[in-house]
C-alpha cells in the first residue's frame, strides 16, 4: 500500500509503513550503540524511545509540514527532545517560530553557545 501526502507546496508518494518518524527512529538508533537498543520492531516503540532518550542529550526537531507531525508525536514524549513547527498552527511540536528567519536566528544563537 501507498500513502499520497498533500502538502502546501509538495506531493508525497511513500510507503504505508513508512513516515518521517520511522526515519529518524532508524537515523536515532543508528547513531546509538546497537547493543543498548532492542528491535526496533512495532511492538516495542516505547522501549526504543527510552533508550533513544536517555543516549542523546539534546534533539531538536524543525518542520513546517504536514509529515514533519510524524516526527514531532514520536519525540513527543523525550525530555531531551525539542520539537518546533515553523508558522502558528495546530501541531504536536513543543514550539512554534514565524517564519524562516526566525529559524535561522535560532540556529545562529545555538551555535555560539
Amino acid at each position: 500500500p501507498v500513502s499520497i501526502v498533500h502538502g502546501t507546496k509538495t506531493l508525497e508518494l511513500r510507503p504505508s509503513a513508512v513516515d518521517k518518524a520511522t526515519a529518524v527512529r532508524c537515523i536515532l538508533k543508528d547513531l546509538s550503540e546497537q547493543s543498548e537498543l532492542p528491535d526496533s520492531s512495532p511492538s516495542s516503540p516505547e522501549i526504543v524511545k527510552e533508550a533513544i532518550s536517555s543516549e542523546f542529550g539534546f534533539i531538536l526537531a524543525i518542520g513546517d509540514g504536514k509529515t514533519d507531525e510524524a516526527v514531532f508525536q514520536f519525540l513527543d514524549s523525550m525530555s531531551t527532545a525539542l520539537t518546533v513547527t515553523v508558522g502558528k498552527k495546530q501541531t504536536h511540536a513543543k514550539s512554534y517560530l514565524d517564519n524562516v528567519e526566525e529559524v535561522h536566528a535560532l540556529l545562529s544563537q545555538m551555535c555560539l553557545l
